[in-house]
């Protein structure tokens, strides 16, 4: 399994999150992909995606992110 996070360094980085469960549509057409083909690479059963510190306001469009992503990574 292969983590996703929002962690950099020592700084959990939740603006970029909200950014893009914000703009799912527009903005996250390159990260399904990407993603993919990293998983596919590796060989990887899975991914275990931790995104912390997310402003309780963006909680639906994070979920809905989180929703879309795995749906379009089951079907690679």
């Amino acid at each position: 399994m292969r983590l996703l996070t929002n962690l950099v360094g020592d700084t959990w980085q939740p603006e970029a999150i909200e950014k893009f469960g914000a703009r799912a549509g527009a903005t996250t057409g390159a990260l399904y992909p990407a993603c993919a083909c990293v998983l596919r690479n590796a060989k990887a059963a899975g991914v275990v995606v931790d995104w912390q510190q997310i402003d309780p306001a963006y909680k639906k469009d994070s979920l809905d992110l989180s929703t879309s992503f795995r749906r379009r990574l089951a079907r690679r």
